[in-house]
């Protein structure tokens, strides 16, 4: 029995350890049909009417914040919420999830902000992206819960993966980290900053493409159009 129990501790640890190195996003549920994630997307990433890439970032509590890039006007734009989406709707329990404003209840209020960007910035937060979501695997799936969630979008959100409160330094806390300090860009309509982060996300962008699996990374047509 003692055996039997070491055993089971080993593969625990393992699996632990595993997720404990966040080297690996996990690809994302099918919201379809899921009424707070549809609200979301459509207050924070214009309905998922986007073409190239997006993001979200969802914590427990405070306000979520989404962010798409606008192929019409080279920018990219950040949309914010005061509080949080979650709880304002109801969705937890109460309200039925019919986003009903309740008595003394703030009013909700989204912020929206604009930042031009470079198409060498473009394809660089392109290229990360999508080498994030196509790296990303459902083993890497951590428990827990509360936390923040943090959300990659490619190709119109065609495509999709997830962190979730991730260990710093790691590439998922790499990848938070990029995503936090391009969120204050644009909030302070800081394109120089944006293109400060190049050089980052490009090296970033190797450590994930580092984990395609070898015998489909190579004219793979999911990578064509990067």
């Amino acid at each position: 029995m003692k055996r039997i129990l070491f055993a089971f501790l080993i593969v625990l640890f393992g699996i632990t350890s595993g997720l404990n190195a966040q080297s690996r996003l996990y690809p994302s549920s099918n919201h379809i049909g899921d009424s707070y994630y549809s609200i979301v997307d459509s207050l924070l990433l214009k309905g998922n009417d986007f073409i190239e890439f997006a993001f979200e970032i969802r914590p427990s509590f405070s306000g979520e914040t989404g962010c798409y890039y606008d192929v019409k006007d080279s920018v990219l734009v950040l949309r914010t919420a005061n509080q949080n989406i979650w709880y304002y709707g109801g969705y937890y329990g109460r309200n039925n999830g019919s986003f009903k404003q309740r008595k003394h209840q703030e009013k909700l209020v989204i912020s929206e902000y604009r930042c031009p960007i470079s198409q060498v910035a473009k394809q660089s937060l392109k290229r990360l992206f999508t080498a994030a979501v196509f790296s990303s695997s459902f083993l890497a799936q951590p428990l827990g819960a509360d936390g923040v969630t943090y959300e990659i979008l490619i190709r119109g959100g065609a495509f999709a993966a997830c962190c979730w409160s991730p260990k710093k330094g790691s590439n998922c806390g790499q990848i938070v980290e990029l995503l936090t300090c391009l969120s204050d860009a644009i909030k302070n309509n800081d394109s120089k900053r944006i293109e400060s982060l190049i050089p980052s996300a490009d090296e970033l962008s190797r450590k994930f493409e580092a984990l395609y699996p070898d015998d489909v990374k190579e004219g793979s047509v999911f990578l064509l159009w990067q």
